[in-house]
């Protein structure tokens, strides 16, 4: 089933969501901030897209798809902070 036109608005709100969390994380700098970052992800975002899901705004597909940037994101923010050290 083709992704809702609800679903689109929520995963653009929540992909720019991330993505400011991600620059204030890199922002502080700290070692942890990857961890930290992935737990407010586990924590809001998560529970969030399985509710979009579960009211069929989005599929499975897409679903993983955005775990799968959220994740590649941490990733980034691992690397970065690496790199201001």
């Amino acid at each position: 089933m083709p992704m809702r036109q609800e679903g689109k608005a929520e995963l653009a709100c929540l992909q720019q969501m991330v993505l400011a969390w991600k620059e204030d994380y890199l922002r502080w700098a700290s070692a942890t901030a990857h961890l930290d970052f992935l737990s407010e992800i586990e924590e809001v975002v998560y529970p969030y897209l399985r509710r979009l899901r579960e009211c069929d705004f989005i599929d499975e597909k897409e679903a993983g798809e955005f775990m799968r940037f959220c994740d590649e994101q941490a990733q980034e923010l691992c690397k970065l902070i690496g790199e201001v050290d």
